[in-house]
């Protein structure tokens, strides 16, 4: 049965938590969320969709480094680590928005954010300027690559979500 078919006006909240809880894992950068969604959604829907899980997962990952360093005095630490890594710019916009961009680096930039005590105001803003690019550049892939590709096998739009992940995951 076809994601919206199956999941109607709920079916963006499915993707959009999977999505969340996907970029909590090490394999975030593995797992193509934001194209499926830009596949089945359309660019800007799925762009929407990719952004508001991006920006919520920086949250997230803030929050519970946050939470860490308080629980186990990291910042007491800090003496500890080598001197390049404790003079990391973690209050600046640059770092916190460019290191985004960076692959399988974007949720260190957050964890160094919360540990470092950047503000929840400034981590959300830099947060939601650094991930419209990727949500954007992915979304539009999957819905003027991916989704035409799987419709010349057959596929249907609504069913591009599955086909991406039984691709990725081989599923059967």
């Amino acid at each position: 049965m076809a994601l919206r078919e199956r999941y109607g006006m709920v079916g963006p909240l499915v993707t959009v938590s999977a999505h969340i809880l996907s970029n909590l894992t090490p394999a975030a950068d593995f797992l193509p969320w934001a194209y499926a969604n830009g596949a089945l959604y359309g660019v800007w829907t799925g762009a929407l969709l990719s952004w508001i899980a991006f920006v919520a997962s920086a949250y997230v990952q803030y929050a519970l480094a946050k939470r860490v360093a308080v629980d186990f005095d990291l910042e007491g630490r800090m003496e500890r680590l080598p001197a390049w890594l404790r003079n990391l710019p973690a209050h600046h916009p640059a770092f916190l928005i460019a290191g985004r961009w960076v692959p399988l680096a974007g949720p260190l930039v957050y964890y160094v954010a919360g540990v470092r005590g950047v503000s929840t105001p400034r981590l959300m803003t830099c947060a939601a300027v650094a991930c419209l690019p990727p949500a954007l550049l992915f979304a539009a892939f999957g819905a003027r690559v991916i989704a035409p590709a799987l419709a010349l096998g057959g596929i249907r739009a609504d069913d591009t979500k599955f086909a991406i992940f039984a691709a990725v995951f081989q599923v059967r």
